[in-house]
């Protein structure tokens, strides 16, 4: 079993198309898959796994070559625009306030080509910009600090581990609303 790909035939799950940037992730408990979606996942938006490891670990060529195998030719964004492995990536890309998309510009939206602030000076709208981030990094930390009181308490209480889940689900909202892929922030959330 050298060469094992998988070890078990899920008919449900084989219809999930690969991307290199997934939003989900499958896991085996005993005999059943478990497809667990990675980030928001809008109505009639494909779901989709890696069927290798993703961009964060691999660069394109690799990627390429081990895809091979699947007789996959992958066109997501990552392959698209050949994102950058992890240690190579921003640590935060903001979404355009405007039209919520982003360019390679910080300030500058490459969609809609408006400013992320509406200052005239670039020095301004940098202000505004990190301005926006300092409130929303003030409110990822206050939800993570919820989630330790929470998983303090049920280990000091009944000595389990507990998540809270809606304040995880919270911080993941929050971040997927102001930053979008590729950046450090998001991908250490996944």
């Amino acid at each position: 079993m050298e060469n094992c790909v998988g070890t078990g035939l899920f008919q449900t799950a084989s219809l999930v198309n690969h991307s290199c940037n997934p939003n989900a992730h499958y896991y085996t408990v005993g005999r059943r898959l478990i497809l667990r979606a990675l980030r928001p996942i809008s109505p009639g938006e494909e779901v989709t796994m890696s069927y290798t490891r993703g961009f964060a670990d691999l660069n394109l060529q690799e990627r390429k070559f081990k895809l091979e195998s699947f007789f996959v030719n992958c066109t997501c964004e990552a392959c698209a625009y050949d994102w950058p492995k992890l240690h190579e990536l921003p640590q935060y890309n903001f979404r355009c306030i405007r039209c919520g998309h982003h360019g390679k510009d910080f300030y500058i939206c490459h969609i809609c080509r408006k400013r992320q602030a509406a200052e005239s000076s670039e020095k301004s709208a940098k202000e505004v910009v990190l301005k926006r981030w300092f409130v929303i990094n003030k409110e990822v930390d206050s939800a993570m600090d919820r989630m330790r009181t929470i998983e303090l308490k049920s280990k000091t209480e009944e000595n389990v581990d507990v998540v809270d889940f809606q304040a995880l689900s919270a911080i993941s909202d929050l971040l997927h609303g102001h930053l979008m892929m590729p950046c450090q922030s998001l991908l250490i959330l996944e």
